[in-house]
């Protein structure tokens, strides 16, 4: 059975996941692709305004940390009090998780199969090669996925959107 969408997200980490819930939000068919089982072990700090912009959980912090240590490679330290109070701390292993189906409970389709998203960075260099250059704000993508099989093609953006 071949399925359709009208925008193609691919990486399932925060930007993607949060990208991918506001387009399905906003009511696009959206298929968000992304590798699973990979943990990525940094950029867990998250600031009060983007806890608040982006409606983060309490559940989801896993700290609250007001002060940062610099220490040089002589172990001279400095301490730095963090601005506005704090920064949260996730574990990224769950966060991303966490707004991964948050996406999906907004209605992305998750696409979580690693030969898939192999395929697409392959299509998505052809499309580049041939002169297409970005899918954002001026072009749309179709995808259409067939057992493990999928193409996508840049279409003109539909007549009053």
């Amino acid at each position: 059975m071949r399925e359709t969408f009208d925008i193609v997200v691919i990486g399932g980490g925060p930007s993607g996941a949060t990208a991918a819930e506001d387009l399905a939000r906003a009511g696009r068919k959206v298929a968000l692709l992304d590798r699973g089982g990979r943990i990525k072990p940094c950029g867990g700090a998250i600031p009060p305004r983007l806890i608040a912009d982006f409606d983060i959980p309490d559940s989801q912090l896993v700290a609250r940390i007001s002060t940062a240590r610099m220490i040089s490679p002589s172990h001279r330290s400095v301490d730095i009090a963090i601005e506005n109070g704090f920064v949260g701390m996730v574990d990224r292993e769950h966060f991303d998780e966490f707004l991964r189906d948050r996406a999906a409970n907004a209605g992305a389709r998750r696409v979580a199969h690693a030969g898939v998203l192999e395929r697409a960075r392959i299509r998505w260099q052809a499309m580049r090669e041939a002169g297409v250059d970005t899918i954002a704000t001026d072009q749309y993508t179709e995808f259409a996925a067939q057992r493990d099989e999928f193409e996508a093609i840049p279409l003109p953006r539909p007549a009053g959107s």
